[in-house]
């Protein structure tokens, strides 16, 4: 959070509120572990008071009995180069 305007600037999502979390369940009975998304998105670009994405990050992890974690998959978006621009309209009665 941001504390001079208490903007959020990271948000860490439950893995169980993942969409079909129940099929990640099922590959880790399959593989015999506990399933460990990790699901992170950042906004640290600021424009006239308004956040935007800046990283958005998902791994999808295993972690076996013995404690050794698995990744499936790991997948990592950086957002840049921001174009910024100004609609502007006019109204005739």
């Amino acid at each position: 959070m941001d504390e001079s305007d208490f903007s959020v600037l990271k948000i860490e999502w439950n893995q169980e509120s993942v969409g079909n979390f129940e099929i990640t369940e099922e590959i880790a009975r399959r593989y015999k572990s506990k399933p460990q998304m990790t699901l992170v998105s950042e906004y640290k670009v600021e424009k006239n008071g308004i956040r935007f994405s800046s990283r958005y990050f998902i791994e999808e992890a295993y972690i076996g009995k013995k404690g050794k974690k698995f990744i499936s998959s790991e997948t990592t978006v950086i957002y840049r180069d921001y174009k910024f621009f100004t609609v502007e309209t006019e109204i005739k009665y």
